[in-house]
């Protein structure tokens, strides 16, 4: 199963409004660490650390649990441990797929010399200052999504002997209930209707033109040697310690 086209799809679809495309990142200088557990402390990063712990649990043989003094209490910490370190090395990599220099130069052509100050500026505007917050659990949101479609991907190509915890893999109503972003992106066009302010427009322009640049300055070559191993490969160690086993 390749995930070159989730991928894809997440890559070149770059933006900082969601209405026009989403990105796991705000800008090339987001720190994956501290974004992961961020993600991980929302309602919806609650809740598929959730669904994780009980694929763990119905996975993980019982009595190498027991031998090993690890209960349902500590897998579910376990869960979210293991999300916050493949859910960064994941960021991580993906950061290595931009070139820094690239995306300076592209933005620096559309926006002028001062564009990058100009748009640093206008994320204090009260209005632009609003929108980023709406805006930011969608992020979040995106960020869960990918890292654990990736580990659902990997885990079906390495056969590991454990459920889905993705959404989209699962099919549980209640996962994709609890996704917030069709909620939050129709909040977003509501609050851009009804906030026409020139700030908040300027904001809007750089705001696309840094888009394209980042876009831009994705290396596709990096891109076409990204496989399911990319992200995951060598999460059976971890797992391992959870007391799950490839399938035989």
């Amino acid at each position: 199963m390749d995930c070159r086209g989730p991928l894809l799809v997440l890559l070149l679809l770059v933006g900082p409004s969601p209405t026009q495309a989403q990105f796991p990142i705000t800008n090339l200088n987001e720190q994956p660490e501290p974004m992961v557990r961020e993600a991980l402390a929302t309602p919806y990063g609650r809740i598929l650390t959730a669904q994780l712990a009980k694929s763990l649990t119905a996975a993980a043989d019982p009595g190498c649990l027991s031998s090993n003094g690890i209960t349902n209490d500590r897998l579910d910490e376990r869960a979210g441990q293991l999300l916050q370190k493949w859910g960064t090395r994941t960021l991580e990599t993906v950061l290595t797929m931009f070139d820094a220099k690239a995306y300076d130069k592209k933005f620096s052509a559309s926006a002028g010399p001062r564009g990058a100050a100009e748009l640093g500026r206008l994320r204090d505007d009260p209005t632009v200052k609003r929108y980023l917050a709406l805006e930011r659990p969608l992020r979040l949101a995106t960020v869960l999504d990918f890292v654990v479609q990736q580990f659902d991907r990997y885990a079906l190509l390495a056969r590991i002997k454990i459920d889905g915890v993705s959404p989209f893999s699962t099919g549980k109503a209640e996962l994709l209930r609890a996704n917030p972003t069709e909620a939050i992106e129709a909040e977003l066009e509501k609050f851009i209707a009804a906030n026409q302010t020139s700030a908040f427009k300027r904001y809007l322009v750089l705001s696309k033109q840094a888009s394209a640049a980042l876009a831009g300055s994705l290396q596709q070559d990096k891109v076409l040697r990204t496989g399911p191993g990319t992200f995951f490969k060598g999460v059976e160690a971890d797992l391992d310690a959870f007391c799950v086993d490839r399938r035989k």
